[in-house]
């Protein structure tokens, strides 16, 4: 199996969300618009930071024997044309899965361009990002679908682009953590003008009430609460988890918060 990127966003020693540049240091501050927006931006470094360390170890690496590689198929030119074109193969084939794995899975967690085109194929893009995993149920409602194909005006990029985070690193957490079989994903338009997104799977669940929050799970809120919107979770051990998002359409934005995307 191939190694995608995949970020680290768990709390532990030294990539804490309260570690950050001395650079950035100054975003904390004493009010709660201040430290929404201090929590999103150490989210953001630590996201950088451990693609930073992909491509430096694990990206760079591949491009380093490809290169060796196409040295020795230079080499093996004259005196071996047959093996030479064998071997060119063989490295075009590995630069294709770097560009089609690697690189788009990092452009992917920078930005994902298909929210441009809509939350409903953004969704359906995730999804199947995961479906080898674990099985998912993905249902949107047709008042959403409806809503999602009017565009900007009716469903601005950055609500998409909360709903598509939250579902993002909520999966993230049942591949890392709740060993589950099965997840069930639900988009709703509900009405007065809310927006609703739940996941439900069976995993291995954790105690609620005991476990303080990782850094995956704090971003989620302070993504939604960015936005005006809430997140609530539900877990007991060994009966799954529920996240479930609740974000208002003309929700009230703060304005000490930064870019949503990565880049």
């Amino acid at each position: 199996m191939s190694t995608v990127f995949q970020p680290n966003r768990d709390t532990k020693k030294g990539n804490e969300p309260d570690q950050l540049p001395d650079h950035l240091t100054g975003l904390k501050g004493n009010n709660s618009a201040q430290d929404l927006s201090w929590r999103l931006v150490a989210a953001q470094e630590s996201v950088r930071r451990d693609m930073a360390d992909y491509l430096h170890g694990h990206v760079q690496s591949k491009l380093l024997a490809l290169s060796l590689s196409l040295g020795l198929c230079q080499q093996s030119l004259t005196r071996d044309p047959a093996a030479a074109s064998l071997m060119l193969e063989r490295v075009q084939s590995e630069l294709q899965k770097v560009q089609d794995e690697d690189l788009r899975q990092v452009s992917r967690e920078l930005y994902p361009a298909i929210i441009k085109m809509g939350l409903v194929p953004a969704m359906r893009s995730l999804v199947s990002r995961f479906s080898e995993l674990a099985e998912i149920d993905l249902f949107i409602d047709t008042k959403f679908e409806q809503l999602d194909r009017d565009g900007e005006a009716a469903l601005p990029e950055k609500r998409r682009l909360v709903v598509y985070r939250v579902a993002e690193e909520a999966l993230n957490n049942v591949l890392k953590h709740a060993r589950a079989t099965s997840v069930r994903v639900r988009l709703i338009y509900q009405e007065p003008g809310q927006l609703v997104l739940s996941l439900v799977d069976n995993g291995c669940g954790f105690d609620s009430s005991q476990a303080s929050a990782g850094q995956g799970l704090a971003m989620m809120t302070d993504y939604a609460q960015a936005l005006g919107g809430r997140t609530e979770i539900i877990a007991s051990p060994g009966e799954g988890t529920s996240v479930r998002l609740v974000l208002s359409l003309d929700g009230a934005e703060s304005s000490a918060i930064p870019s949503l995307s990565w880049s």
